[in-house]
């Protein structure tokens, strides 16, 4: 009777034991078939590239083709890789405040030249405050029509939106137009609403990242695959679409030529003689003298006076961020 009993304790043992090596084989099996089909879906990501939708802007040339319009160069401090800029198409390091200025003067150049915005230079009393404590002028932009076709664009178009309000309120005139620091700063008001914390690192790379997500959006950049929680924290850079590249190259050498036209029309000797290594020139390459000026301001270069201008807003907004240097 006992044998009988342990003939049948084996039996179902065995049993026990080969129903759980099934089960445990199905699983097997089905993690294979969730790991393949996980490697078919991200082959295929991999192979269909973003559709490109809409037209792009001037400062999405910029951006794309930053090769062409940015020195190269690199910032002070390191620390934070989502302040340095990189060209999209080669990847060489370029100088992040140069992209920053570059972009919102290709856009405020663009719009001028379509006549949707007016550039005037009008007197003021000294700021004592840097970058240019004793400059008597300063540079005011007139919206003669609502602003878009690219991001910074309708970024601007907000900007308008609040600092006329902001003008009104105050008892001024908005025909007067807006001074350009006041808008620079609205307009990064706008941009920094739509970033997140993290995507977050100083006025330069601000300006630069809210451009880099409309391309993406319009399928110009591919956004990288971010599959882990530490992916999402890391910074990847975007790829371009290849799709993309001869619209770029096409874009890039009629934005060249606009930018020059408008440094050989409306700069100055110092400016025009300048090597034409950038599109449109630089901060750096402008008449410096025109920090002295004094009154009448009619006659003032407009386009070193924008790039003047350009660079003492995003100046004194910089100098109001954290500085990374601190504890190095």
């Amino acid at each position: 009777m006992l044998g009988v009993a342990f003939i049948v304790l084996l039996i179902l043992v065995g049993v026990g034991a080969l129903y759980g090596l099934w089960r445990l084989l199905g699983h097997v099996d089905e993690r294979v078939d969730e790991m393949e089909e996980q490697e078919r879906t991200k082959a295929l990501a991999r192979e269909a590239e973003p559709v490109i939708t809409g037209g792009l802007g001037p400062d999405g040339v910029v951006y794309l083709a930053a090769h062409r319009f940015v020195p190269a160069g690199a910032p002070r401090s390191p620390a934070n890789v989502r302040r340095r800029a990189f060209a999209p198409v080669t990847g060489d390091e370029l100088e992040p405040r140069q992209m920053a200025e570059q972009l919102v003067h290709a856009s405020l150049v663009s719009l001028a030249e379509a006549g949707r915005v007016d550039l005037r230079i009008v007197e003021r009393e000294p700021s004592f405050m840097p970058p240019f404590p004793h400059k008597r002028w300063e540079l005011h932009v007139v919206r003669t029509r609502r602003l878009g076709g690219s991001p910074t664009a309708e970024a601007f178009d907000c900007a308008f939106d609040l600092a006329e309000q902001r003008t009104a309120k105050r008892g001024g005139d908005v025909a007067d137009g807006i001074p350009l620091d006041e808008l620079v700063e609205d307009m990064l008001k706008v941009m920094r609403q739509e970033l997140s914390f993290w995507e977050k690192a100083g006025v330069y790379a601000d300006i630069r990242q809210y451009v880099e997500a409309a391309l993406i959006d319009q399928g110009y950049l591919i956004a990288p695959t971010k599959e882990t929680w530490f992916d999402r924290l890391r910074h990847i850079r975007p790829t371009v679409n290849e799709d993309a590249l001869a619209e770029i190259e096409r874009h890039a050498e009629e934005l060249e030529q606009c930018l020059s036209e408008f440094r050989r029309v409306h700069g100055s000797e110092t400016a025009a003689s300048a090597p034409d290594a950038v599109p449109g020139g630089r901060a750096e390459e402008v008449d410096e003298g025109l920090l002295e000026a004094k009154p009448p301001f009619d006659d003032l270069p407009l386009h070193d006076c924008l790039r003047i201008s350009l660079y003492e807003a995003m100046m004194s907004i910089r100098q109001l961020e954290p500085s990374e240097d601190v504890g190095v």
